[in-house]
């Protein structure tokens, strides 16, 4: 097979193809014809422009009519006087001009005018049956006074007394009551019933303090047979039972004797001017 293809041009110039002749005129017709194909496909490419060219205007052309109708929902390319006309609350004139009444709605910051020296008492009995203690603010102040003032009747061995020990009992029996069962509702005498319960809190730590070399855990705290053994009362528990006192007098005064009386300036009740005295005391205590 190989070798009859090898002589087919050869066979073919010397039969088929003996008569054909390519001269330079052919060439020339051949090149012509070439140029003519070209220049007749010219048109169809600018057709396809021209189609591409009429889309694009169509999609524009929608999406303008698109935008105007949006437009014209929304008074977007009226006038202010036509969109004042579909505002609520408009006036209508007798002429017919339509006029545009803005309503200001203010929403003005109500200011807190509660008067910090109001209070309300919240105090309750709770399920205590027979409390040994009264279950209103003004009875139980006036009686946390009287109890302050006396000397405890715990009889310590051998008849034995310590300062300390009856500032504790004292102090615990306050804060045992005052928030479980004596509430009040009032800016500042909220502030003096929490200095007092602070303040009975820093005796009862003190007098872990100093039982807390007999019993590292609190063992000792209320152990009265060791009361020998136990530390000497010292200056911060001293000061914070006498704060409780004063406390006590001047809150008494503000609102069982109408503000009038001898106080001690340590009431917020009050606007007492030691206040900030004795709180500065409590913070150095809390801060250690």
């Amino acid at each position: 097979m190989e070798n009859k293809l090898k002589n087919l041009k050869e066979k073919m110039d010397n039969t088929i193809l003996k008569d054909v002749h390519f001269d330079d005129d052919q060439s020339q017709q051949v090149l012509n014809s070439i140029k003519n194909s070209n220049y007749q496909k010219k048109p169809f490419s600018l057709r396809n422009k021209f189609n591409s060219l009429i889309s694009i205007s169509a999609i524009s052309i929608m999406f303008l009519g698109i935008t105007y109708f949006a437009g014209t929902q929304l008074n977007l390319f009226s006038g202010p006087e036509t969109r004042q006309a579909n505002d609520p609350g408009e006036n209508t004139t007798a002429e017919g001009t339509k006029t545009v009444t803005i309503e200001e709605k203010a929403n003005p910051i109500e200011e807190n005018t509660t008067d910090p020296k109001k209070w309300k008492d919240l105090s309750t009995k709770g399920d205590l049956v027979k409390p040994d203690f009264p279950t209103n603010v003004n009875d139980w102040v006036a009686f946390q006074i009287n109890e302050f003032s006396k000397k405890s009747d715990v009889n310590l061995p051998n008849g034995g007394y310590d300062e300390g020990y009856d500032y504790y009992l004292k102090s615990q029996a306050l804060s045992m009551t005052l928030g479980s069962y004596i509430r009040v509702e009032g800016e500042d005498l909220e502030k003096d019933f929490e200095n007092l319960w602070v303040l009975a809190s820093a005796i009862g730590h003190e007098q872990f303090v100093r039982t807390a070399h007999i019993g590292p855990n609190g063992e000792a705290i209320e152990k009265t047979e060791y009361y020998k053994q136990w530390k000497p009362t010292n200056k911060r528990m001293k000061l914070s039972f006498e704060y409780m006192k004063q406390l006590l007098n001047d809150i008494d005064i503000a609102i069982n004797k109408d503000s009038k009386g001898e106080t001690f300036g340590v009431s917020h009740q009050l606007d007492g001017d030691k206040v900030e005295e004795m709180e500065s005391f409590i913070r150095h205590f809390e801060g250690e």
